[in-house]
């Protein structure tokens, strides 16, 4: 009996050990996580404990010369200092190019005399402008796409006013044109946002009649504003010239008349007018014909054009 009683014991030992070495064998065994990179590292919503006075990094930019006239930018304001004019830059280039999303103000000290082509484009955030008294020329783009520069102050010394200088300032409202001014052509203020023009009284080459700019003889029609809010608008008779640009982007107008003085209208003069559903035309269709008319003048064929002779 005492030996069965052993062999009992020995067996249920063995199913005991065999059991034991099964589940060590075949149950799965738990993994051992590692620390990653990532969980040793601060996590991305950390609050980083910097000195307050470390946090706003604002490019600087010590007096550079170019020649008679530099420059300096320091706290959002680019300075120009020197005497003459300013050097005409390329469309691609301008010696603080690396600086402009961070220009506030523009201020030209006295003693420049012009502002040079493209100087300031693409100032995009600038929001004051100073140009002092002795500055008689404003170059080709020279305010190009100063996108949110409110208004301008003119010098009463400006005589020219180049190509496209205000170009694409959309925030741009009023203006005013300085009576020494001589040389403007309509697409200086083009794709701005201007409202109301104004000419000082005085001025021999200009003359503002019911908010749009003709030559002083008032035979060319040069700048209609781009946001000027009638709907509606009649070229005066007597007025020969519809001045390259004038009419582009006049995006409130439905209706524009034209005389039968009108002998030419210019390069892109009616182009990108959102809301222009008819030309009124005086003459009939064979004197419409006979009126040159230059390229990109687009919205012609896209409204309806009634010849009332």
């Amino acid at each position: 009996d005492n030996k069965k009683a052993f062999l009992w014991l020995a067996i249920v030992a063995g199913i005991v050990v065999l059991a034991g070495v099964l589940l060590v064998t075949f149950l799965p065994k738990k993994a051992v996580v590692l620390p990653s990179l990532s969980d040793l590292l601060p996590s991305e919503t950390a609050t980083p404990q910097t000195d307050p006075d470390d946090t706003a990094v604002m490019p600087y930019k010590e007096f550079t010369s170019e020649g008679d006239w530099g420059w300096e930018f320091e706290a959002g304001v680019l300075t120009i200092s020197g005497s003459g004019p300013m050097t005409d830059f390329p469309w691609d280039y301008r010696p603080w190019e690396d600086l402009e999303e961070y220009i506030g103000q523009i201020y030209v000290n006295d003693g420049i005399t012009s502002i040079g082509d493209y100087a300031f484009k693409n100032c995009q955030n600038v929001l004051e402008v100073h140009l002092p008294e002795g500055i008689t020329s404003i170059g080709t783009s020279a305010f190009e796409y100063c996108a949110a520069l409110p208004g301008i102050s003119l010098p009463s010394t400006v005589e020219r006013i180049g190509t496209e200088a205000f170009c694409l300032c959309v925030e741009l409202h009023s203006i005013e044109i300085p009576a020494a001014v001589k040389e403007l052509s309509g697409d200086a203020f083009f794709a701005s946002g201007l409202e109301q023009i104004r000419v000082q009284p005085g001025n021999e080459a200009f003359v503002v009649k019911e908010n749009v700019l003709y030559t002083i003889d008032e035979k060319t029609l040069l700048f209609y504003p781009d946001d000027y809010s009638r709907t509606e608008y009649s070229i005066p008779e007597g007025t020969e010239t519809v001045g390259d640009y004038a009419f582009t982007q006049a995006g409130h107008l439905n209706t524009v008349e034209i005389p039968l003085s009108v002998t030419k209208i210019g390069t892109t003069s009616f182009r990108f007018m959102r809301s222009l559903k008819t030309i009124r035309y005086a003459g009939t269709q064979l004197q419409w014909q006979q009126i040159e008319i230059g390229e990109f003048n687009e919205s012609f064929n896209e409204v309806d054009i009634d010849y009332l002779g």
